[in-house]
């Protein structure tokens, strides 16, 4: 930090100083499943054949025996089942997945933009007023369908 002397009236001082700023790395929306489709299911039936069952059940307690059990599963998971890469994709909201229509609109405008790349054509106006009504038909008919459920799911609001 470096004083650079007084303004010129006189009652504040400039500093100067330099900032290294570090910034973590952006998390990425992925996560790791077990991938049961392509699980060797073969090769768990001959270990679990395998394994000393006599010995596992003499634990002194239930809960020894649950926790020694529960490891082999484990091991025999990790072992003979691959894991998979999940990226979570960008969901749509709600009201838009409830009927189809909207989101049909939504797609024919984005597709229709991308043919004219001119929001002045024609053609873009007729698609972007469809998909504008769709859009709200399909929040009012949301809402519709909420307010008729609300006795059912109390917590359902919290979803508009």
């Amino acid at each position: 930090m470096t004083d650079m002397g007084t303004f010129a009236n006189g009652n504040h001082t400039a500093l100067f100083w330099h900032t290294v700023v570090h910034t973590a790395s952006v998390k990425k929306n992925e996560r790791q499943l077990y991938d049961y489709s392509k699980a060797d299911v073969t090769g768990i039936k001959q270990e679990l054949q395998t394994m000393n069952w006599q010995k596992l059940f003499r634990a002194s307690s239930a809960e020894e025996f649950w926790s020694a059990f529960k490891h082999n599963i484990h091991e025999l998971k990790s072992q003979y089942i691959p894991v998979k890469t999940t990226r979570s994709v960008k969901s749509k909201p709600l009201w838009m997945t409830m009927t189809h229509k909207a989101l049909k609109a939504v797609k024919h405008r984005h597709k229709v933009h991308r043919k004219h790349k001119n929001n002045d054509h024609p053609a873009c106006k007729r698609a972007d007023k469809a998909a504008s009504r769709a859009v709200s038909d399909s929040k009012r008919h949301y809402k519709k369908m909420l307010e008729m459920k609300i006795n059912d799911n109390k917590k359902s609001f919290l979803l508009m």
